[in-house]
């Protein structure tokens, strides 16, 4: 292998890192957002059905209670249409599933095509890499703090490696 090759292999290892830590955070961000829509979800109905019931059976003699969890549910929709965790969600999802892809991509160039490809192609092939992985950054939603740091320690516990290269 020349040393350009070795070159363009050193970056694909880059690029697959980054996809790594970043497909991680997502899914993370993603998993997150999708138990906080749920949550969301389960409360508002729960204080609605429980407002209607009151508000039905009057049974406790004692309107305000009807009137707070009509507000608890009001307040509680609104907070699931402002902050759309379900929409968000299914941005974090979907470009995690978008850094997976390059990175097997990556890999695959790296380890099976890259070797029998000449100079120039090989050059050629690394850029389209590179200016995919900026495009995904491009239009990715932010990483949240949180999610990037359990990322790295997701991934340092092995939870991003395949089986077949723990060696």
């Amino acid at each position: 292998m020349t040393d350009t090759h070795e070159n363009i292999a050193n970056e694909c290892k880059r690029i697959e890192e980054s996809c790594t830590y970043s497909s991680k955070a997502h899914y993370n961000a993603s998993n997150a957002f999708k138990k906080v829509h749920y949550w969301l979800g389960v409360f508002m109905v729960a204080s609605a059905f429980s407002a209607g019931f009151d508000g039905l059976e009057n049974i406790t003699g004692y309107a305000q209670y009807t009137i707070y969890l009509g507000l608890v549910a009001g307040v509680l929709g609104a907070l699931q249409t402002v902050l759309s965790p379900f929409e968000k969600s299914i941005q974090h999802h979907n470009t995690a599933d978008k850094y997976l892809n390059l990175q097997n991509k990556t890999r695959h160039f790296r380890i099976i095509d890259l070797c029998s490809m000449t100079e120039e192609n090989a050059k050629e092939y690394a850029k389209k890499l590179q200016e995919n992985k900026e495009s995904i950054i491009e239009l990715a939603p932010q990483i949240p703090k949180w999610a990037y740091k359990k990322a790295k320690i997701d991934i340092a516990l092995g939870q991003a490696t395949y089986e077949v290269d723990k060696k």
